[in-house]
């Protein structure tokens, strides 16, 4: 849920951009395909940037999730061969002794 919050903001802040630009080419006396035109490019970058970011996002919590299944999985293999006992004729010396 935090994600789709932090994904509506940034949008917002998009929007937010894009209409501070057509302002400011409104007030310089462009006209409306100029605008438009610089508007949707605008936009273009800024979403590509958030796609971008969204990725970055994604491969690094995969990432952490890589980790944290190994560090499972490597405990999981000690309590078992905890459990299991010792397998070698040396091991089993210590034990008794």
């Amino acid at each position: 849920m935090a994600d789709s919050i932090a994904e509506h903001n940034e949008k917002r802040k998009i929007e937010g951009l894009i209409y501070e630009l057509t302002e400011k080419l409104t007030k310089k006396g462009c006209d409306r395909d100029e605008i438009d035109r610089q508007v949707a490019e605008e936009r273009r970058k800024l979403e590509k940037k958030l796609g971008k970011k969204k990725e970055k996002e994604k491969k690094k919590e995969k990432k952490e999730k890589k980790k944290e299944k190994e560090k499972k999985e490597k405990k999981r293999k000690k309590k078992e061969k905890k459990e299991k006992g010792p397998t070698r004729l040396s091991d089993w010396k210590k034990v008794s002794t």
